[in-house]
């Protein structure tokens, strides 16, 4: 692999103290707007949904899309979460492309919601990507799916830490959201 190859696979984003946090969910946004086309990540998306794509709907069901958030979440919950690696001589975080978090089996929340993103966005939905403060200085990213645009009251909120499955876009008070494409 050469080296402008390489780079593409991940961000590095530097923090310093206070900076505000939408600097990740930007980075994120960029790494899916990356890959999102890439015919790799197409037939990879396409397979792992293939596998979690419920069996019982109809043609009619299965055309309109509406299990792919779902089987995208499910998808991310087989992941491992872990924190950002320590020691690599960069303060703050690391974006990880979607072949690095399929290679690795996981990452941290802006990993696996830029992973979700660039599944969805190469299945051809509406992505953003959501930032939501949880306590001062830290921030929770995770990855937002529309239907036919993103908008919040028409969206899905994938989030492997919600238990039970992915939830409106518009429950998640407080989140600011990046789009990765306005459709």
């Amino acid at each position: 692999m050469n080296a402008a190859a390489a780079a593409d696979l991940s961000i590095p984003v530097a923090l310093r103290a206070g900076q505000h946090p939408d600097e990740v969910a930007r980075a994120c946004v960029r790494m899916v707007r990356r890959w999102q086309h890439n015919p790799w990540v197409v037939l990879t998306t396409r397979a792992e949904l293939s596998e979690l794509r419920p069996r019982h709907l109809t043609q009619t069901e299965y055309q309109s899309g509406s299990w792919v958030p779902f089987a995208l979440w499910s998808w991310a919950r087989s992941l491992t979460f872990f924190r950002e690696p320590a020691g690599k001589g960069l303060a703050g975080e690391v974006i990880q492309s979607l072949p690095i978090t399929v290679a690795v089996g996981g990452g941290d929340c802006d990993d696996i919601a830029t992973a979700l993103g660039t599944m969805a966005g190469a299945l051809g939905f509406p992505v953003a990507i959501g930032r939501l403060v949880t306590r001062p200085g830290f921030a929770h990213v995770f990855c937002g799916v529309g239907r036919t645009w993103f908008d919040e009251s028409l969206s899905w909120a994938l989030d492997p830490e919600i238990q039970e499955g992915p939830v409106p876009a518009g429950s998640r008070v407080g989140t600011r959201w990046f789009h990765v494409s306005k459709s």
